[in-house]
């Protein structure tokens, strides 16, 4: 029978206990003195031994019994804890082969899935591919029809072109040869006066000779009657007749310079506007080759006074701001140099018009000039005749700068843009106060002190969107009731914005600041101006432009 488990605290105790007897007995083994008469202590002592270890016997028979029930119990506690684990151990594996069973189940719908949506991309590819390559092949027809009828067309308008050259060319050259006809019989009138001039100093000497001899006979006569009187008169006429023949041919030359001097200022003014008219049918060819043909042709003297005007003609990019008094002209060509108004070299602002003539403006950083052209209403001069008046066809840019609404004027002056090929830009000024005026009438902001900063934005963008919606839609139908495109864009700015864009050079380099928050078509003005000037100046040639060109 195995030994039951017993607390190795009870065997320890029971040992000490054992060990404690067996002392006891031996040390009351020994025979006291008398052992053949114990004493009654003795008796007594021996007593009490025995009840004590009958006593320490129960208690370790209790013990044991103690131990084999805790131990009995701890087993079955134990057996129960091996059930449940073995229990939750084959819940568990169960678990885990149904989530695997599960995952593969859920991996062969996932794949047969996939598979499927391949072939539907792989088939919807293919039919793709297939109207990609129908549809690139009637482009392809359309484009080669469409450049077979532009070369056509481009063909046509060649030979008209070609034709009007020619008919042109000879009316011009009649003209020349007209005009050196007019020339060469000016020239042989003039000569002809001159000979007559000739015969009649001539004549004159002729006569003054005759004279001479009359009195040198008369001198003769008087000899007779006094040698010394004939002396003084021979002296007296010899000097006389130096006199007059150094007068004479004083005369003579000072007449004979004179006339040269008359015929060489002639021909030098013959030439100078020989040389003025060789230049205009030039520039007037030069408009022709490039299919303009205004209204209105500039005179001779507007072309002169116009020329005259540019600042380095050759040299610079030359744009002229026009629109009516008031509309903010001025202030826009302080921006687009970078100045503010109070600039030293700032032009002059003000409700009135400031500008009775047009003054230029030289970029000291760029090579633009800015020319204040003087406002509608300042000058009584009707549209074609005030565009050629101002010299307008001698630059390469006009900016037609716009408040409210268009003007007769503006209509004019675009209209006029157009025949002569030039390059026109439609401005509306002051951005930045129809968009606060927008806001606090229409959309009823109050100040920045009440509102929020998102409110205030939200309120910015509103307004800004509302007056390019306004200004788009009113400004096309004034082109259309100008007969003009309507498609033309009308940039909206402010003094304020361009300065901003001219003066940081990138979107970079603006900082945030309230001022710049109401810039709206500031940068794309800037760079369309300068791609306009490139074109205009430098399209056909070969290379790049000259540096200096301007860039945004």
């Amino acid at each position: 029978m195995p030994l039951p488990l017993i607390p190795i605290g009870l065997w320890t105790g029971a040992g000490a206990l054992a060990g404690w007897f067996v002392s006891k007995l031996s040390s009351g083994s020994s025979p006291p003195p008398n052992q053949y008469n114990p004493t009654e202590d003795f008796m007594r002592q021996h007593k009490h031994i025995q009840d004590e270890l009958a006593r320490n016997k129960n208690e370790i028979a209790d013990m044991i019994k103690a131990g084999k029930k805790e131990d009995k119990d701890r087993e079955a506690e134990m057996e129960k804890l091996r059930e449940d684990y073995n229990k939750k151990t084959t819940e568990q594996q169960k678990n885990w082969q149904d989530l695997i069973d599960k995952e593969r189940k859920m991996q062969k719908d996932h794949d047969e899935t996939n598979r499927k949506d391949a072939e539907r991309r792989q088939r919807e590819f293919d039919a793709t591919i297939q109207q990609m390559k129908r549809d690139r092949e009637m482009d392809q027809q359309r484009m080669r029809e469409e450049s077979e009828r532009r070369e056509r067309e481009a063909r046509e308008h060649a030979e008209r072109m070609q034709q009007e050259n020619e008919q042109e060319r000879a009316r011009m050259q009649e003209e020349f040869e007209r005009k050196d006809r007019e020339r060469a019989e000016e020239l042989a009138r003039m000569q002809e006066q001159f000979e007559l001039r000739e015969r009649q100093r001539e004549e004159e000497r002729a006569q003054m000779e005759q004279e001479r001899i009359q009195r040198e006979q008369e001198m003769k006569e008087e000899r007779a009657q006094a040698r010394e009187t004939q002396e003084r008169m021979e002296r007296e006429m010899e000097e006389e007749r130096r006199r007059t023949q150094q007068e004479f041919e004083e005369r003579l030359a000072e007449e004979r310079r004179q006339q040269e001097e008359a015929h060489r200022r002639a021909e030098e003014e013959l030439a100078r506007k020989h040389k003025e008219q060789q230049d205009i049918l030039e520039a007037q060819m030069e408009l022709y080759k490039r299919g303009i043909s205004p209204k209105v042709w500039p005179t001779e003297e507007e072309w002169i006074r116009a020329r005259k005007r540019l600042v380095d003609a050759r040299d610079r990019f030359h744009c002229a701001v026009a629109g009516v008094s008031g509309s903010g002209k001025s202030s826009l060509i302080n921006a687009l140099r970078g100045v503010n108004n109070r600039h030293p070299t700032a032009a002059d602002v003000g409700i009135t018009e400031c500008t009775l003539d047009i003054s230029a403006y030289p970029d000291s950083n760029t090579r633009w000039v800015w020319y204040d052209v003087p406002g509608a209403g300042t000058l009584s001069v009707p549209g074609p005749q005030y565009f050629n008046a101002q010299g307008l066809f001698v630059f390469d840019l006009i900016i037609v700068v716009i408040d409210n609404r268009f003007t007769s004027q503006d209509i004019a002056i675009l209209q006029q843009c157009e025949y002569f090929k030039i390059p026109s830009f439609i401005v509306r000024s002051k951005a930045n106060q129809h968009i606060k005026n927008i806001m606090a009438e229409e959309l009823g902001y109050q100040s920045e002190d009440t509102d929020s900063e998102e409110n205030w934005k939200h309120m910015l963008d509103s307004a800004k969107r509302e007056l390019v919606k306004s200004t788009r839609a009113s400004f096309s139908k004034n082109l259309r009731d100008g007969e003009l495109n309507a498609s033309q864009r009308v940039y909206i700015v402010s003094a304020d914005g361009v300065r901003i864009a001219v003066t940081s050079g990138n979107t970079q380099g603006v900082r945030k600041s309230k001022r710049a928050e109401y810039m709206i078509d500031e940068w794309d003005l800037l760079k369309d101006l300068c791609e306009a000037v490139i074109e205009r100046r430098y399209a056909g040639q070969q290379g790049t432009p000259p540096q200096g060109t301007p860039s945004q």
